[in-house]
């Protein structure tokens, strides 16, 4: 394929400037947690949890080493055009994953759904 041809492996600084980039989006996903954790206490506390959409989503991120690409976003793939897609409320069922891609197309249709 004419990407994997482009670069070959990276460099050790290109893995090590990519290693850190991985390890820092992970400190950032941690303080994601702990801020959904709190907002989920606080609409419990305030008995409106179960009257709640939670969503949660992000954008396509960023290739770090795959195909020898140190950072990019421009690659025609499944894995460039799909987002993660996570929902929280009332009418969906706990602990149920679906196999259906969602792209972010999909999400002013289902945010307007779910608002009926």
């Amino acid at each position: 394929h004419w990407l994997t041809r482009q670069g070959g492996p990276l460099s050790d600084l290109a893995l090590a400037e990519v290693d850190e980039i991985f390890r820092n989006r992970w400190r950032t996903l941690l303080s994601v947690d702990d801020m959904v954790e709190s907002l989920v206490n606080r609409l419990e506390s305030e008995e409106l949890l179960d009257n709640t959409y939670l969503l949660y989503t992000s954008d396509h991120g960023y290739h770090l080493g795959e195909f020898g690409l140190p950072i990019d976003k421009r690659q025609p793939y499944e894995f460039d055009i799909r987002v993660p897609l996570i929902i929280r409320g009332p009418n969906i069922p706990a602990n149920t994953t679906s196999k259906v891609p969602a792209l972010m197309v999909d999400m002013h249709p289902t945010f307007l759904d779910i608002a009926g």
